[in-house]
């Protein structure tokens, strides 16, 4: 199986930090070899972190995600996801609904995070 980039979603960042389960993301599988996270995440959770309750959670997945691989991308949300996936031939780490089904279509594997806070292969 082919190691690649895992490209984590702004909804799975916070769900991972509401878990307390973000170690998650060091410990990736072998066909997983970093965690990335697009520009457009940043800037989605830092009008969070301004923005809406639950600023903790949100200022929290923030910071964290600035620990992870930066990836310089184009487009906003869930464009700038599915684009960036293509450039870095990657999965993604999302629990949105809507990207899956946007991910899955073009090919792209998909990962989610668990009720028990663990990275699962999406079905």
């Amino acid at each position: 199986m082919k190691s690649r980039p895992i490209i984590v979603d702004t909804n799975a960042l916070v769900y991972l930090v509401e878990k307390k389960a973000f170690n998650q993301l060091r410990l990736l599988g072998p066909d997983m070899s970093e965690a990335v996270v697009t520009r457009s995440v940043l800037t989605e959770l830092e009008g969070l972190t301004r923005s809406v309750s639950g600023k903790n959670k949100f200022g929290l997945s923030l910071s964290l995600a600035k620990t992870l691989r930066i990836h310089e991308s184009s487009g906003e949300g869930d464009d700038a996801i599915i684009i960036s996936a293509k450039e870095l031939d990657s999965c993604v780490l999302t629990n949105d609904k809507a990207l899956k089904t946007r991910l899955r279509t073009v090919g792209i594997p998909v990962y989610s995070v668990s009720r028990s806070g663990r990275i699962v292969k999406s079905r």
